[in-house]
């Protein structure tokens, strides 16, 4: 048996990706290792028909020969599908674009590249193939892109989601079904985590970078903290943040990154989880959240290169010139020594 899967709390990026590897293994069956985020669900509700998905309780894991793995380097976010990886009695194939630095999941045949969705990835390979697609498909496949690129504007986005994207336009897809999933509105518990998180929210600077973070925790579970982490980022133009909230015994962490200093998939995968550069989460569980918080601040510490001081580029010894000078002596100087800068010294002092 053939089962194409991919990591728990799916995203359109992974439903998009298993989708286009149905389409190069058509006798495989779809199979969630774990939850599906909100939008996905409401999407497979009205439009999924056309995807062979099968519940993970229906299925009997001593059957599966071969296991189509998308959109993650770690098999602890494959759930029950972990056990597989590396018994020898399943092949494993997998699909990602996240950094090979994460990955623990041992695959038969991989195909990993650097693209700002897996989604990308997959399109190239069906257009390498010569696989057609729906407009239906060329819809989800869309999407994909769309939310792992956001929208197309993440700063790990590369010319290729373009091109991908452009195809499927070019093969039916419908940007104002993509644009109603896109355009989600924060619940009734999403709003108010969003304005506790607001109310909580710390800056810290670390080797040089200043970085946003916030705790929280919750009686009951909200589904989609991605889009109050994405809400609390556009609301406050954070550039690198980092979320912790408690729900149900475990803390769901969840990472944003605009900058290169910033790492969200390396800090997310200090405590179990992955992702990429920009954007990453993961799922913590026997652990205070005063110690998280601790944990936290020290991969940040391990993972941000520090900033460059005034000594790592400063010319040395500093060339300067003596305000007894004339200008004709310090445009010889700046010449010769190919600077363009020159500070005027008073003896040991600087006076311009």
């Amino acid at each position: 048996m053939i089962i194409i899967t991919t990591h728990v709390n799916a995203d359109f990026d992974c439903l998009a990706s298993m989708a286009a590897a149905h389409r190069i293994y058509p006798d495989a069956t779809i199979v969630f290792s774990g939850s599906q985020e909100k939008n996905v669900r409401e999407y497979l509700a009205v439009a999924g028909h056309h995807l062979p998905i099968v519940k993970l309780r229906n299925l009997d894991l001593a059957k599966v020969s071969h296991l189509v793995v998308v959109d993650t380097l770690s098999k602890e976010r494959l759930g029950p599908f972990g056990v597989l990886i590396g018994s020898g009695k399943v092949t494993v194939t997998l699909y990602d674009h996240h950094p090979e630095s994460s990955k623990d999941l041992h695959a038969d045949e991989q195909h990993i590249a650097a693209r700002g969705s897996c989604t990308t990835m997959m399109v190239e390979i069906l257009r390498e193939k010569g696989i057609a697609v729906t407009r239906e498909e060329a819809t989800l496949l869309m999407l994909g892109i769309y939310e792992d690129t956001g929208s197309l504007t993440f700063t790990s986005t590369c010319a290729e989601d373009f091109a991908a994207a452009a195809w499927l336009l070019e093969n039916g897809a419908s940007l104002n079904i993509v644009s109603d999933y896109m355009r989600r509105s924060l619940n009734t518990e999403q709003m108010e985590m969003l304005h506790d998180l607001l109310e909580r929210m710390e800056y810290h600077s670390i080797n040089g970078v200043e970085v946003a973070m916030a705790f929280a925790s919750s009686k009951r579970y909200i589904g989609d903290l991605a889009m109050v982490v994405h809400a609390l980022r556009e609301t406050e133009n954070i550039y690198a943040l980092f979320i912790a909230v408690e729900m149900e015994g475990r803390i769901h962490l969840i990472a944003r990154s605009r900058i290169p200093a910033v790492d969200a998939g390396a800090v997310a995968a200090c405590f179990g989880g992955g992702g990429h550069p920009t954007a990453a989460s993961a799922t913590v569980r026997d652990m205070l959240m005063v110690d998280l918080r601790s944990n936290l601040i020290k991969a940040l510490q391990n993972t941000i290169p520090p900033s460059p001081t005034a000594a790592d580029i400063m010319v040395s010894p500093v060339i300067s010139i003596s305000k007894n000078e004339t200008i004709v002596e310090a445009e010889s100087m700046m010449t010769r020594y190919n600077i363009n800068a020159l500070p005027v010294c008073d003896g040991e002092m600087v006076a311009g």
